[in-house]
């Protein structure tokens, strides 16, 4: 047997590795996600608000949920055409383009999902109007049935909308039943860690690195990070 030198340009093999599982900013990435596995049940129909790159759809299939269908709805129609392509092979996963943030005189596209559990990891929240925010809740709510519960991960504030405004939009229809930080650097978070938090940051840190580090210990501390993931029920 003979060895061989690959010729590849050096960009192409970059490109190949990026989004292999081992590579430590996709680790992070999946990190961030696996608060869906805690809530992702058999049978269950789950609405993707906002399909991005397929990260949830790739985490519900490889992790065998059992899941009864995938809903993904996206206003960019290249994302749609891509994990359509993709994930042709699911019969239960399916992906349409739609305008997330606008109202409308017919808002059956959102009502008729009537999804158990409602995901929205990617909203474009930096570039909205209040308007545009308070219509992307608004269409998300609708996804949900009575007894769903909702996944929604916003920048903290931005240039147009404030933390409180973000706070009333969300809480004109959820009740919020958690808030976790993501993400968060260890800087951000060490001035207000209390005694253990700071014997789990020491113990955390001489197995893992620092970005893992803050990654495992953002969820901790919402007021510190950039963005907040919501956990929320619908209003009765």
């Amino acid at each position: 047997m003979s060895l061989t030198t690959n010729t590849q340009n050096p960009i192409q093999l970059q490109d190949a590795t990026d989004g292999h599982a081992f590579k430590e900013s996709n680790f992070i990435r999946y990190m961030l996600f696996t608060i869906i596995l805690r809530y992702a049940a058999p049978g269950q129909r789950v609405c993707c608000f906002g399909s991005g790159g397929g990260n949830l759809i790739e985490l519900l299939y490889r992790n065998k949920t059992g899941v009864s269908s995938f809903y993904a709805m996206d206003s960019d129609t290249v994302a749609t055409e891509t994990n359509t392509a993709k994930w042709r092979h699911l019969q239960w996963a399916s992906f349409a383009t739609v305008d997330l943030k606008s109202g409308s005189d017919d808002y059956s596209v959102f009502l008729n999902v009537q999804a158990g559990m409602v995901i929205s990891f990617y909203a474009p929240d930096v570039a909205l109007t209040k308007v545009e925010l308070l219509y992307y809740i608004q269409n998300c709510f609708m996804c949900g049935n009575s007894e769903a519960t909702y996944f929604i991960r916003l920048s903290k504030s931005t240039d147009l909308i404030s933390e409180q405004d973000i706070i009333l939009y969300l809480t004109t229809y959820f009740n919020i039943i958690q808030r976790f930080g993501t993400p968060g650097t260890v800087e951000n978070f060490k001035p207000v860690m209390n005694e253990w938090q700071t014997e789990m940051y020491r113990g955390l840190s001489s197995y893992y690195s620092k970005e893992q580090v803050s990654a495992f210990m953002a969820p901790e501390f919402p007021d510190q990070c950039g963005e907040i993931l919501y956990v929320l029920k619908r209003k009765v």
